[in-house]
């Protein structure tokens, strides 16, 4: 399981530093950082509007639509990327 979250994190982390000047690197880094954890805190505001106003049944309904929407977002890219 730690493998399969922090795989693409470090995959992630590499390519933001295979980019910039070697110089550059500690700046990279910290600006990536910055912005993925405010990121991962801003996520969480949605879910806890849904869960304040509709209990835990809208939290759910709120996830089954964002899964529903990705699915088909993924499918149209597919779909694309045959053409």
């Amino acid at each position: 399981m730690g493998f399969a979250l922090y795989g693409p994190h470090m995959l992630f982390a590499v390519g933001c530093l295979d980019v910039p000047h070697k110089d550059a690197a500690g700046s990279i880094t910290g600006f990536w950082g910055l912005f993925s954890y405010v990121g991962a805190a801003m996520a969480g505001v949605p879910v806890i509007m849904v869960k304040n106003s509709w209990a835990w049944s809208g939290v759910y309904i709120y996830a089954l639509i964002a899964i529903l929407l990705t699915t088909l977002s993924l499918a149209l890219l597919s779909r694309l990327h045959r053409l």
